[in-house]
């Protein structure tokens, strides 16, 4: 039989006792500690109770503490790449580079040519959704302005 009894917000009590030919309980207080998205780490005490018999690790007082940690990992990157095609004009790919991806005039004319020349080119690396909504930004835009651009996500 167990019961789990909260305490607090961040903390609670189980009782559990053991039907046995004694009598046995085993009882548990632990606390939740807040961590990045409901994550976090869990501190518990246990003491139990048993036949005089059992192993000494088994005595009154006994206390286990536990700690859970979660890790926080960057998300991945991807990269947003321009294809180059024989009908969207440089002055497009560049204003799209600028606008779009904040590139200095320079460094969207360099990308630009790189796209010209070498058939792709690299405009940004974002997260996912970053990524995601930036070729959809585009590729909207390029389409009313009547440019076939193509954009593509490849991962870092």
């Amino acid at each position: 039989m167990r019961h789990l009894v909260p305490m607090m917000p961040d903390s609670f009590l189980t009782v559990e006792a053991v039907d046995a030919p004694w009598r046995s309980w085993v009882l548990s207080v632990g606390a939740l500690a807040a961590g990045p998205e409901g994550g976090g780490r869990r501190l518990a005490w246990r003491a139990s109770s048993g036949s005089p018999g059992d192993a000494p690790e088994d005595d009154l007082g006994e206390q286990i503490a536990t700690r859970e940690r979660t890790r926080v990992r960057r998300p991945r990157k991807f990269k947003v790449l321009l294809h180059n095609d024989d009908y969207t004009s440089m002055d497009f790919v560049i204003q799209v580079l600028k606008t779009y991806f904040y590139r200095s005039d320079l460094d969207a004319q360099r990308i630009a040519l790189e796209v010209h020349h070498k058939g792709v080119g690299i405009a940004g690396v974002y997260p996912w959704d970053v990524a995601e909504t930036k070729v959809a930004q585009v590729t909207r835009d390029a389409r009313e302005q009547g440019m076939p651009l193509r954009l593509s996500i490849e991962a870092e």
